[in-house]
């Protein structure tokens, strides 16, 4: 190992154990940290790893969270100061959760649970899911084998619990409050009673036939799964999922951050009836975003609009959707699904898919252009709507119907009672299960249940007796699993993998809507402050006082991955904080220092775990080297040498769209050059050059297709021009003019979460104007400006 590295590694694993020794809110040990260096010995604990399948989740301070109750060795205590609700066949219990109890569960094994009548579950402890948003989930079984799923937020917690044997209990969130929720059994919703009577057309939609495919058909490898929270074991098959919800959705919940938990959720639920069904499959979700589109009109009119067609003829895109749209091909999406307010009977039920592979027709790369949904939610309501509750299991419903799985037969047949060759999915097996009561009385997730049955949170498969000790399908009839395990192959192949994607990727995300925020530093009143932005409009801001003196902000990234914006802080002494964010204010954290020739230059998620990391060069040593973060603990950290003479990081971004980051760098020569990463070292690559007056003023992804891409700036002849890039490809180029007289760019981000850059410049006169990309150029508008001595942090 080579002094300069050991010298460097030394001062960077000294803030590991200062770090550690540190006291934290905390229910277990601090796990271990390590640094490497090729073959060195030094193994680094792999902290990902550790954090998805045994570390629990760190306990959220109780002012912070909706769960605060305190653990009295139960999950739940009943509210003795609100009172009883009742809405129809639903009645909603005013309960206080204890996240430390569901934290605690994880290590002794069981989860208790007492219910509104004072029966007590006992649930054993099976799995935990940490969320990039920092939201987690816990999942354990009754005595019976009947999974329960809680989904805790800071602002919100949703479950799933069983009750018996047959019985569920839900657990909800409305205006800042908990609740249990019971439904009387037997009691039918006007909705559901509607269905059975055949006046509620299907909740899908079969693709019209595709062209021959031309050449190899499609292989159904799948994808290779780069980062996660909970990563799957290499044989599972991944599809990656983009939701994008409505503001009516959100307002029902309470917010953004109570919408996230609660899609959060969905997903979870979904990949428990996968593993129910012993179907290697695994939804990740890779994105939300809020898009502005009304809860008002049927879903199918919303599948329509966000497909762009009737599956006969061109439907127009709404403006509203067309960010959803982008944000698939900047997350590698494999497929999409609206989540709106439930509203009966306006909607026509709780949702509706495309049926890929339906009337039993080969699924070809094509039938990419159908992988989208559009569904309808109401638990965040205590009235439900009309009476009725759209089930947790909802989205994962129709998600099987995009991976081309039908009802059971029976519902299929339609009230003709005869069953058309549309009527079929994928296969001729491609059927959920309903019985009747000599055969358990239950349904699977595919199926439609009839009053007074058990749901089952598994898709039909003859091998399983999970249905109670009953085989959960017929073979050759209701097979779900073997359908599954044969189509999502080939959902998967839709688009190419993009590790971390996820809307919090927005540069200086402070509040985790997936939109970036612009932040401000005065070093004279030692002040920081940040602006929360919705495109140009500025939604709230906040200041915070006592920045330590003479301290500058080296970096900004999601050095935790909760989806937040954390900012790095230095000074002379080469010392480094870390402010990890939680959507409002900030916690201080001194993580180490680095040597003396050493600069920070920048962040940016080296190994693709979807967290950032730092980065750091030496002039005049010509070396570089990053660190491995998870939080403030520096997992491990790798030199680079030699770095060119007089070579300086121009911009850092993901120019191939892997996942990992690339560095690219120029010299006095004006020549550029690209390191692409591979997770451990960079590859060199150059790229071109640019002319005299020129400057690189940094990246993002211009045209949405989740790349970034180069962007450059001449003050003298004030034009501004763009690199398209595809690695070290220059796809195309731009040169747009004029800009304003003395105005340089402040910071590059995503202010309107479309998932396309958009630029803010500022000049002496301390006025803010947004350029907002549409992929090709932007539109400049005004959005305020700053007071004497502050200065836009980027």
């Amino acid at each position: 190992m080579s002094s300069s590295l050991s010298t460097f590694l030394m001062v960077a694993l000294g803030s590991v154990v200062l770090a550690a020794c540190a006291p934290e809110s905390q229910l277990s040990a601090t796990a271990s940290t390590g640094a490497s260096e090729g073959a060195s010995g030094l193994a680094p604990a792999d902290a990902a790893a550790e954090r998805a399948t045994a570390a629990p989740p760190r306990l959220r301070p109780a002012d912070d969270t909706i769960a605060g109750y305190a653990d009295r060795g139960d999950l739940v205590g009943y509210d003795a100061v609100r009172t009883i609700q009742r809405r129809g066949a639903h009645t909603f219990y005013p309960v206080r959760v204890s996240e430390a109890h569901a934290l605690d569960a994880i290590a002794t094994g069981t989860l208790h649970v007492t219910g509104p009548d004072g029966r007590r579950i006992d649930l054993t402890y099976e799995r935990h899911v940490e969320h990039p948003s920092g939201d987690w989930s816990w999942i354990g079984r009754d005595e019976h084998g009947m999974d329960g799923i809680l989904t805790f937020g800071e602002k919100a917690v949703f479950g799933v619990l069983p009750y018996g044997e047959d019985d569920a209990l839900r657990l909800t969130t409305n205006a800042g409050q908990t609740w249990m929720a019971t439904t009387a059994k037997g009691v039918l919703s006007p909705l559901e009673r509607r269905i059975n009577a055949g006046l509620v057309g299907p909740d899908y939609r079969v693709p019209p036939p595709l062209p021959e495919p031309q050449g190899p058909r499609m292989a159904g490898a799948g994808k290779s799964v780069v980062a996660a929270s909970a990563e799957p074991p290499a044989t599972t098959t991944t599809v990656d999922v983009l939701l994008g919800y409505t503001p009516g959705f959100a307002g029902m919940l309470g917010g953004t951050s109570q919408a996230q938990t609660r899609l959060n959720h969905m997903v979870t639920v979904g990949n428990q009836a996968f593993t129910n069904s012993g179907v290697d499959v695994s939804l990740r979700l890779v994105g939300t975003l809020q898009v502005s589109y009304p809860d008002s009109g049927s879903n199918e009119t919303a599948l329509e609009q966000l497909t762009g067609s009737n599956g006969q003829t061109t439907v127009p895109i709404p403006a509203a959707l067309q960010p959803l749209r982008n944000a698939r091909e900047a997350y590698g999406a494999d497929l999409v699904s609206l989540v709106r307010r439930f509203r009966d009977a306006d909607q026509g039920g709780c949702g509706i898919a495309w049926l890929i592979g339906g009337a039993q027709t080969e699924i070809q790369p094509g039938h990419e252009r159908f992988g989208y949904s559009a569904i309808s939610d109401s638990n965040g309501m205590q009235a439900p709507d009309n009476g009725h509750y759209c089930r947790d299991e909802t989205l994962v419903h129709e998600l099987g119907h995009n991976l081309g799985s039908q009802h059971d037969i029976e519902s299929a047949r339609g009230t003709d009672g005869v069953l058309d060759p549309n009527e079929y999915g994928r296969y001729p097996y491609s059927f959920g299960l309903r019985t009747d009561a000599a055969n358990g009385n239950f349904y699977t997730v595919m199926a439609y249940g009839t009053q007074g049955q058990t749901p089952w949170r598994v898709f039909s498969n003859p091998e399983s007796t999970f249905c109670g000790g009953r085989p959960c399908g017929i073979v050759n009839q209701a097979d779900n699993a073997r359908s599954l395990r044969n189509t999502s192959p080939l959902i998967a192949a839709f688009r190419n993998s993009v590790a971390g994607g996820d809307t919090s990727a927005a540069e200086n995300d402070v509040d985790g809507d997936g939109r970036s925020d612009v932040l401000f530093h005065n070093p004279v009143t030692r002040e920081f402050s940040y602006r929360i932005m919705n495109g140009t409009a500025v939604v709230r801001a906040a200041l915070i006082g006592n920045v330590g003196p003479g301290y500058t902000v080296a970096a900004t990234g999601d050095f935790n991955g909760d989806g937040r914006e954390d900012v790095v802080w230095t000074s002379a002494a080469r010392d480094l904080y870390m402010w990890t964010g939680n959507g409002n204010t900030f916690q201080s954290v001194f993580f180490g220092t680095y040597p003396p020739g050493w600069q920070v230059v920048g962040a940016g998620d080296v190994d693709g775990d979807g967290r950032a990391d730092l980065l750091f060069h030496n002039p005049g040593t010509r070396e570089f080297s990053y660190r491995i973060m998870s939080g403030t603990i520096v997992v491990r950290a790798a030199l680079i040498t030699p770095v060119g003479p007089g070579y300086t990081v121009a911009a850092t971004g993901d120019f191939n769209g892997d996942g990992l980051v690339d560095i690219v760098w120029t010299s006095a020569a004006r020549d550029l050059f690209m390191w692409t990463g591979n997770g451990n070292t960079f590859q060199s690559v150059y790229f071109g050059s640019y002319p005299s007056g020129w400057q690189v003023v940094g990246a993002g992804d211009v045209d949405g297709d989740g790349r970034s891409d180069v962007m450059f700036h001449n003050p003298v002849t004030r034009e501004f021009s763009y690199r398209i890039m595809n690695g070290t490809t220059v796809v195309r180029a731009a040169l747009i003019t004029p800009v304003g007289p003395g105005y340089t760019v402040a910071a590059i981000g995503d202010y309107n979460g479309d998932a396309m850059a958009d630029v803010v410049w500022t000049s002496a006169a301390r006025d803010l104007f947004m350029w907002t990309g549409n992929g090709n150029t932007f539109n400049s508008v005004f959005f305020g400006g700053y007071p004497a001595n502050w200065g836009v942090v980027d």
